[in-house]
């Protein structure tokens, strides 16, 4: 089950880059010897989470119902995957945070999408 916000998805979606996300953030420079001087911490917030449908498909409704979320909601809101709970905001850092492709071309749309792609950054 997915829940963004107020809104329950009738399908889940499927955590696309749950396996790579860089959650250490590393910096490097060299002394004038030329030892590396390397500092590591951890993030702790700002992860972004990328949620999809992948090869499958969602409906417009939700998809568009979810888009319109994205361009009025500026606040943090819950978001669950998975049974986990994460507190996070919409990432509209790399272009549109919600975005998706008609399964088939057709005039004023189809009633289904796929490739659909969510993007979050948690805080």
């Amino acid at each position: 089950m997915t829940e963004i916000d107020t809104i329950t998805l009738s399908e889940p979606l499927l955590w696309l880059n749950r396996d790579k996300q860089k959650r250490v953030a590393t910096s490097m420079t060299r002394a004038l010897n030329g030892a590396p001087h390397i500092n590591q911490v951890p993030i702790a917030a700002g992860l972004t989470i990328v949620l999809g449908t992948s090869d499958t498909w969602i409906t417009r409704t939700e998809f568009e119902e979810v888009q319109q979320h994205s361009f009025l909601s500026f606040i943090e809101f819950t978001l669950v995957i998975d049974g986990q709970s994460f507190q996070v905001i919409w990432d509209h850092s790399q272009g549109a945070a919600v975005t998706g492709t008609n399964l088939f071309e057709e005039f004023g749309g189809h009633e289904d999408l796929t490739d659909a792609t969510f993007r979050f950054l948690t805080v």
